[in-house]
């Protein structure tokens, strides 16, 4: 059992109110009652619980609400910290951001510290804004594209998470991310939708709205990034094929490998489960808890962040029961619990299809994923 990352809450609000956002959009309101900011004292209160969970590397992901509200100075601080107290066995930090507040600053301590930045963009202007504004209800597209630029001028690699916007064309987003925005690193996030939820969207969109979007997305991508650009989760797809196992928490029933750490220092398993049911994320575990607690997880937690999950049973003879093995673990969720396929079971199914029926040459970058040498 290993703790890979762990997120980081370091900010319980956040200064934009995206209309789809998990933390804030969707019942959740156990942030109120939590410190808007992580304590200095509270983050190396984590970092020492980290050091007594591990030996081996582990990721920081600074989260939120959104992170950079806690100011680069004491940004820069915490990943000092971090490689004091955590460097024995090795750290790494990366930050996930809506880019609105990055500044030079920010800049020079990502690349002092190496972080690795993530970018949250859902398109051109029309696009991004329909969902991603500030709590006037202002767009947020030209001051994190503002952002971006300042990172790009100071030499800051950054990567793009957008989430799939069923209303708009894939492939203008796409090309809109990559030829204008000059994104070589991106990843596009399937809407959290459970069981329950997810019927008026296929009443509104046709019975795989999440698959045509993306074979739209693939189709293109094949014939003309292929070799430059990063998609993750159509690398993931490909190697789940070619290795007939899933590798990513998308797809594979693996564990996780990760746990979320709120700015109360509150330990929390994975926390898009709470927008569903706000118990199923307890762990009743602090950054104070004593001694190596990982084994003290309940068992559900201790499957999803360091196990592995069982198959869903009606997963059970399907063609692709090795590689998409039941979907993200969230999408699994109904009343019920989350022993079923994915609420995107259909679409997953008819993607999966579509790239299996693409011949070509796997690329370079992905060959060692895929065990082909």
């Amino acid at each position: 059992m290993t703790l890979r990352m762990v997120t980081l809450k370091v900010a319980s609000r956040c200064n934009l109110a995206c209309s789809y956002c998990y933390v804030y959009g969707k019942g959740d309101e156990s942030w109120r009652s939590r410190p808007a900011i992580m304590s200095d004292e509270t983050f190396v209160q984590m970092l020492n619980w980290v050091s007594r969970q591990t030996n081996e590397p582990v990721m920081l992901l600074f989260h939120g609400g959104e992170p950079t509200l806690v100011g680069a100075e004491r940004f820069d601080r915490w990943c000092c910290q971090a490689a004091e107290i955590l460097g024995r066995t090795g750290v790494n930090t990366a930050i996930q951001t809506n880019g609105v507040l990055l500044d030079k600053s920010w800049a020079e301590v990502f690349l002092r510290h190496g972080v690795s930045v993530g970018i949250s963009l859902d398109g051109p202007p029309d696009v991004h804004d329909m969902h991603r504004f500030d709590h006037a209800g202002r767009g947020s597209y030209a001051d994190t594209v503002a952002g971006l630029q300042v990172l790009t001028d100071a030499g800051v690699q950054w990567s793009v998470l957008s989430v799939i916007n069923l209303d708009h064309d894939p492939v203008r987003i796409h090309r809109h991310l990559v030829d204008d925005v000059g994104a070589t690193s991106l990843d596009y996030l399937l809407p959290d939708e459970t069981h329950e939820s997810v019927l008026p969207l296929r009443q509104r969109y046709g019975p795989t709205p999440v698959a045509d979007w993306l074979i739209a997305l693939f189709d293109e991508w094949w014939a003309r990034d292929l070799i430059r650009v990063r998609v993750r989760v159509l690398d993931s797809i490909i190697v789940a094929l070619r290795r007939q196992r899933g590798w990513t928490g998308q797809f594979g029933n693996g564990p996780l490998g990760y746990l979320v750490v709120e700015a109360d220092g509150t330990v929390e398993g994975l926390d898009v489960l709470k927008s569903f049911r706000p118990d199923l994320v307890h762990t009743g575990l602090t950054v104070e808890s004593p001694g190596h607690v990982l084994d003290e997880l309940p068992e559900f937690h201790r499957r999803a962040s360091l196990i592995g999950v069982p198959l869903p049973t009606g997963c059970h003879g399907c063609r692709e029961e090795r590689t998409c093995s039941g979907g993200w673990l969230p999408h699994r969720y109904s009343a019920g619990g989350f022993d079923n396929p994915s609420s995107w079971c259909a679409d997953l199914y008819k993607l999966f299809g579509h790239v299996r029926a693409r011949p070509g040459v796997i690329p370079e970058r992905l060959v060692a994923h895929a065990d082909l040498v």
